[in-house]
């Protein structure tokens, strides 16, 4: 099924970008695909934390299933608010392991048709790093759209860029695209 995937930390700038990409996605009609890749933390094991209120809070508060679930709430009642935005469904992905693995594991059943994530740059100046940006996009196989740490979405925009290097591997680069020009008409 097709798919825009948002590569997701919870940060302000990812949730952005998640809420921009649900604007997408309702336009497009397609699936939107919550990823997040986190490394298993070493933890210590206790029976019963009932006693204890504040640690299963915080257990729960860093529980990366249960942020994702809190980000879906959230996408779905934008999508409520938003009273003419089309039906979207969200799929999450919530994978402990390496990166690499995260995005095969994401790819495996979906075409996706733009990946989604942000930058840890908070000016417009310095978006993304070329060497990470270009390993993403070569895992993927599709455009990434990257959001800058400042960015504020907008349910009214009009235009997606994207910045291009036509002198380095210009067919992959254009067959990568062409899917999403194709969906956008």
């Amino acid at each position: 099924m097709r798919t825009i995937l948002v590569l997701t930390d919870f940060s302000a700038a990812t949730r952005n970008g998640a809420e921009m990409a649900l604007y997408l996605a309702s336009r497009l009609r397609v699936r939107l695909t919550l990823l997040q890749v986190w490394q298993e933390p070493i933890r210590v094991k206790v029976k019963d934390v009932s006693p204890f209120p504040l640690e299963r809070q915080c257990r729960q508060a860093h529980n990366p299933d249960y942020q994702l679930k809190q980000e879906v709430v959230r996408l779905q009642q934008l999508e409520m608010r938003e009273g003419d935005l089309a039906p979207v469904s969200i799929e999450t992905i919530s994978y402990p392991g390496n990166f690499k693995s995260g995005l095969k594991r994401a790819t495996m059943n979906n075409k996706i048709l733009l990946a989604v994530a942000r930058d840890h740059q908070p000016d417009l100046d310095f978006i993304g790093r070329p060497d990470h940006l270009a390993k993403t996009e070569d895992l993927l196989s599709c455009p990434l759209l990257v959001i800058p740490a400042s960015y504020t979405p907008d349910p009214a925009f009009t235009h997606i860029a994207f910045a291009i290097d036509l002198a380095w591997k210009d067919p992959r680069v254009l067959a990568c695209l062409r899917p999403l020009a194709d969906a956008l008409g």
